[in-house]
Order: C-alpha cells, then structure tokens, then sequence
C-alpha cells in the first residue's frame, strides 16, 4: 500500500487518512513539491490536469475509474487516460482498445447515469465539494424550486464534507425562504 498519496477534494480523503495516509487537498501545487515522496496519485476533480501534472512531476502510478465511474463527474476516466498516455509516449501496459470495450460495453451500461461535465459537475469543483453532493443537490434543487449551482455554492461557502449529505436540504430551504 502506497504511504503517501496526493488527492483533491474527495470523499477518499477521510479514508486515506483513516489509513494513515497524508491526503492534501492543494492539489497540483503539493504534488510538485512533494513528487519524490508520491507513490500513488488519486484524483477526483481536474483529473487530467492533475494527473498529467503527477506525471510531470514524476508520480509512476496513478489511479484512475473506468469510464469516470464514481459519485461525481471528474474521476479520471482510466480509458482516457491510457489513450491520452499512449499519444504523449508514456508507455502503461494497458490495452487502450481492450479497455475501451469494457467501458463501452461493461462499465457504462452499469453506470445508469452518464458521467459528464456539465454545470453541475463543474459547479461542484467550482465549490469545492464532494462528488456525493450531485445527486442529492439536484434532487432538492428540483424539489424545492432553488439553483442546484446555489446550493453547492453556498455548501462550498460552509466547507461542507462528505457525510452531511442532510446538510443539503438545510442549505436548499434557506435559499427557498431568501427567495
């Protein structure tokens, strides 16, 4: 297991730390300073920044989900990745075409909601909250007549984490009564 791993904002972080692992939110800037230390990237947000700044820093491996599965929208598609890797000369190991058929043909049809960065996903990374905030966001949004975008705003503003989920609906019905 890796001993140290460079993260953003993501519900993996209370986990990594839960294990002992140091799992910064600064992102690219920690990565730089800390790429001898990194033996495993994980990333959640800007993942292809992030993950081809690990590599130009020097990070040799790094964690990716098959067609971006995952509570959000900014998992690094691992297909992509490889594809992307491929371009640039960096050699993986992996079968760029092998892999995108099990995410065309396993993973997506699995997934039941497509993975894409739209408003809300790139509200979420704007916010600085967990992908897990998605869905519940959208449904109190739709529910109470409120901007999805101004709910993960202000939940940004109260530096919300992973685990207060019911914290939404709080937020949501005090943008209704401003309203």
């Amino acid at each position: 297991m890796a001993t140290r791993c460079a993260s953003v904002a993501s519900d993996g972080l209370s986990r990594a730390r839960a294990v002992g692992i140091e799992a910064p939110h600064t992102g690219i800037d920690w990565i730089s300073e800390h790429a001898a230390e990194i033996d495993l990237v994980f990333d959640a947000t800007s993942a292809y920044v992030h993950v081809l700044a690990a590599f130009e820093a020097g990070a040799t491996h790094i964690d990716g989900c098959t067609a971006g599965a995952g509570a959000g929208a900014g998992n690094c598609p691992t297909e992509t990745l490889v594809t992307v890797c491929q371009k640039m000369g960096i050699d993986t190991g992996v079968q760029a075409l092998a892999l995108m058929d099990v995410a065309e043909e396993i993973v997506r049809p699995a997934l039941g909601r497509p993975r894409i960065v739209d408003r809300a996903a790139l509200t979420l990374r704007l916010a600085g909250v967990y992908g897990s905030f998605m869905l519940h966001s959208q449904r109190a949004a739709e529910r109470y007549g409120v901007s999805q975008a101004e709910i993960l705003l202000e939940l940004g503003r109260r530096k919300a984490v992973g685990g207060q989920e019911d914290m939404i609906i709080d937020v949501t019905l005090e943008l209704a009564a401003r309203a």
